[in-house]
């Protein structure tokens, strides 16, 4: 075996008897001047292992004796995901029908925003933009069809709050 490569298992060997001396606060006393290879540790106990004692742990009472809040990890999933596929299907129309309806003019106002040679205030010209869109929902005689229909149906729907009244 060739000297360098002697040396620098020895250097190895060395490295992984040497004393730990992090500032880690642990109640353990061999953690207190030793550490531990976690590769070796889950060589010698497989991953799966070395999770399971690593969860075992976690969530012993003194690691977490009021258990853990989950509500940052886990997402609930949106009322969206519940709708029935006849309602799903309903919405994804009149998306689609608004946009078409809609594209025409939409077409029209990004030629007229580009290269204006006059600034203005934002908030005015998304207002005046948001007028021009509802008045063509409001001519267009398919959307009058859909409100309509709308309209009967949430009168036959039983009501949810004070809020229905409008």
């Amino acid at each position: 075996m060739a000297s360098a490569e002697r040396l620098s298992r020895s250097n190895r060997s060395r490295d992984r008897r040497r004393i730990f001396t992090g500032n880690i606060y642990t109640s353990d006393e061999y953690l207190k001047t030793k550490r531990i290879e976690l590769d070796s540790i889950a060589a010698k106990v497989g991953a799966a292992g070395l999770w399971k004692y690593i969860l075992h742990r976690l969530q012993s009472p003194e690691i977490a004796p009021q258990g853990f809040d989950l509500n940052q990890a886990v997402t609930i999933p949106a009322n969206e995901v519940f709708y029935p596929k006849a309602v799903r299907d309903s919405l994804t129309y009149l998306c689609k029908y608004i946009d078409g309806v809609l594209s025409e003019e939409r077409e029209v106002i990004e030629h007229e925003l580009e290269g204006v040679r006059e600034l203005t205030e934002i908030e005015s010209e998304e207002k005046d933009i948001e007028e021009r869109l509802r008045n063509v929902i409001a001519e267009d005689e398919g959307m009058r069809t859909i409100a309509l229909e709308f309209d009967i149906l949430l009168k036959r729907l039983p009501k949810i709050n004070d809020e229905d009244e409008e």
